[in-house]
């Protein structure tokens, strides 16, 4: 559920009657936090290969524009000039970097906030900084600078030097930048995105190294100082504004908490804040979730600033001016929209019914231990009553359930120990007939009619039950016998060395040994000692996702599972399920591949396996040839006696 936690704008629900997160894709900034978060691989953006192959294939003319960002991402290819002639080998026309529509759109910031006429902006570079506006703060949207962000700046560029008819592509640090080229039109148009992520997947398919390619350079017009870009402050420098601390109006904030802080400062107090903000989601473009993962922030800020120190040496000073002048006068200015994605704020009532529940009705409205994932114990409260999440989602609110619930399991006797040893005695007070004997009467009864009532009721039970009790000694003597199997047979369950689990429909257990308990860690231990077995433990708190499929696949096709192998936490598994009762019951055999005498037995069978192939090959072989060479002795005997018939013809 991290991914849940990790998202700020709250586009991942998991509400109290869902067992899996779903996400809403029309909250959604495509700011990839949670892309990083889920470890099961579950997530994924919209794969924009094959639509790009299919544009390159198609004979059009098409278009690279390429963020400077590549420097932090290709630190193996030493010249971009291999990587330009890298792109050139995937069919593109043109190969261009849009470190020039940055200077471009640069220029155009440092004329509208040096001309200061009362009004605050925020930058519309980040994709996800204008679709979290727009939904999210939509009274701020007058208060994005109305202005085409680098890549779609780029693409009108490219457009206004090689012709309108041209096809575009980003390549991009970014996952925010395919929505944004989604909703792009006109002049501007980005027709398909891929992530530098995306690259590396086309690269891969090539086989090409970079020794083996020459020198290519990219398409004008050309970057220079651009090429600073991808560091988060690059391009308040670019644009020459002044960032001074009591001089200058302008800040910079990147990273999730400072964007979220940044934006909401922004809106609740402009009369103190005053301050244009040059926002980025992630620290810079070069650590964009579209990038190969990495938390090498100084790495690549050193990468990008010697990318670009050799960019604006290379970069032909008097070609670049007649370039920034030409394009400075064309527009790129732009609107957006309003797509408001707020949800109604609940009552009071409900979010403090919330705020009991997790045991935080006394806290202040600002207290967060901030483990949910919201800013608030207050925010978090809102969520669960819009039906965005569910009270497991704090932390100290579900380990204070499981504490309880435990405590539960072991002292039953302390809750209902003294009503249950009550009702014991009266019972077997009544049945013995010491009431009767006594004369006294019962505590739980009121009256002697009530009295005789209950020892009728008793004498009624005594005859009952010893009519009874006569079918049941026949009875108990084939459950005793049947109960002597069924210990047998547990105890071998328990003694084998692999992992033994049984489990129901429900995916809760039903049995399990010793072995499988060890295998899961400390946790199923704890549990272990409180239900012995795990009995009715549920499976989906046990195991990860890919894991306990394997169960609900057999439980739904009936169809066995053998031998997969399986990583869990540091250890690999090999488990095989079998279907015991249709639908309904299915059990597991689960082995620890690491272990030794495992290792051993493993090795011989697939060793096995393998000879027996081989053999089985041979086999086959020596037929065909065997085969093929009675058919070869045929025929040439054939051919002998032919000739020996024709020669015996001559002679006579």
């Amino acid at each position: 559920m991290q991914c849940v936690r990790d998202c700020p704008v709250r586009a991942i629900k998991l509400g109290w009657d869902q067992e899996y997160p779903e996400i809403l894709h029309e909250r959604c900034i495509g700011c990839g936090s949670c892309l990083r978060s889920c470890d099961y691989g579950a997530i994924t953006y919209h794969d924009s290969i094959p639509a790009v192959q299919e544009m390159l294939a198609s004979g059009q003319k098409v278009a690279a524009i390429l963020d400077p960002s590549i420097a932090a991402e290709f630190p193996d290819i030493t010249d971009y000039r291999k990587l330009a002639g890298l792109l050139r080998l995937l069919d593109f026309a043109w190969v261009a970097e849009t470190a020039f529509a940055v200077e471009v759109i640069a220029q155009k910031y440092g004329k509208l906030l040096k001309e200061f006429k009362g009004k605050y902006y925020l930058t519309s570079n980040c994709p996800s900084l204008v679709l979290f506006v727009e939904k999210f703060e939509p009274q701020l949207t007058g208060n994005l600078a109305p202005m085409l962000s680098p890549m779609l700046a780029m693409a009108a560029i490219m457009r206004e030097i090689y012709g309108q008819d041209i096809k575009v592509v980003g390549i991009v640090p970014c996952i925010s930048a395919k929505i944004e080229a989604s909703r792009s039109e006109g002049q501007s148009k980005v027709d398909e995105v891929i992530t530098f992520t995306e690259l590396r997947t086309l690269f891969k398919g090539m086989d090409i190294s970079e020794a083996s390619l020459e020198f290519s350079f990219f398409d004008p017009p050309n970057g220079r100082y651009g090429s600073l870009y991808p560091i988060d402050n690059g391009f308040v420098q670019i644009a020459e504004i002044n960032e001074n601390i009591l001089t200058g109006n302008t800040q910079t904030a990147s990273g999730k908490h400072e964007f979220m802080q940044s934006v909401n400062e922004f809106a609740r107090y402009p009369e103190t804040v005053k301050s244009n903000f040059n926002i980025f989601y992630n620290k810079g473009c070069m650590m964009g979730p579209g990038m190969t993962f990495s938390s090498d922030y100084y790495r690549r800020h050193a990468l990008v600033k010697d990318y670009a120190s050799r960019r604006i040496t290379a970069v032909d000073e008097k070609t670049w001016n007649e370039y920034l002048e030409r394009f400075s006068k064309l527009d790129l200015s732009c609107s957006f929209i309003t797509d408001d994605q707020r949800l109604p704020v609940p009552g009071e009532d409900k979010i403090n019914e919330v705020l009991k529940i997790i045991g935080k009705e006394n806290v202040e409205d600002d207290t967060s231990c901030n483990l949910c994932g919201f800013n608030t114990c207050r925010d978090f409260a809102i969520a669960v009553s819009q039906g965005l999440a569910k009270t497991d989602l704090c932390i100290p609110y579900s380990l204070k359930t499981k504490e309880n619930y435990i405590k539960i399991l072991k002292n039953p006797t302390e809750r209902y120990g003294g009503t249950i040893q009550k009702i014991i005695d009266v019972t077997e007070r009544i049945t013995k007939g010491d009431y009767h004997s006594s004369g006294k009467l019962p505590d739980i009864v009121a009256s002697e009619t009530e009295a005789t009532e209950m020892r009728n009721l008793a004498e009624s039970l005594s005859t009952m039950c010893n009519t009874v009790g006569n079918r049941e000694i026949k009875m108990t003597q084939k459950l005793t016998q049947a109960e002597h199997a069924l210990q047998t047979l547990g105890v071998l369950i328990q003694k084998l060395p692999a992992g033994i689990v049984i489990v129901n429909e429900n995916l809760r257990v039903v049995e399990s040994n010793t072995s499988f308990v060890d295998m899961l860690g400390e946790d199923a231990a704890m549990i272990n000692e409180v239900i012995p077995g795990l009995k009715n433990a549920d499976l989906k708190t046990l195991l990860p996702f890919s894991f306990y499929n394997l169960f609900k696949y057999v439980l739904t096709t009936n169809t066995d599972v053998l031998g997969k192998d399986l990583h869990f936490e540091d250890k690999m598994l090999n488990i095989s399920i079998y279907s015991i009762v249709k639908n309904k019951v299915v059990g597991a055999v689960i082995r620890d591949m690491y272990l030794p005498e495992v290792q051993k037995e493993e090795l011989v069978k697939r060793l096995t396996e393998v000879i027996d192939q081989n053999l089985q090959m041979v086999q086959e072989i020596g037929f065909l040839l065997g085969e093929g060479a009675s058919n070869t002795e045929r025929m040439l005997n054939s051919l002998i006696e032919t000739h020996r018939a024709h020669q015996k013809k001559i002679e006579q």
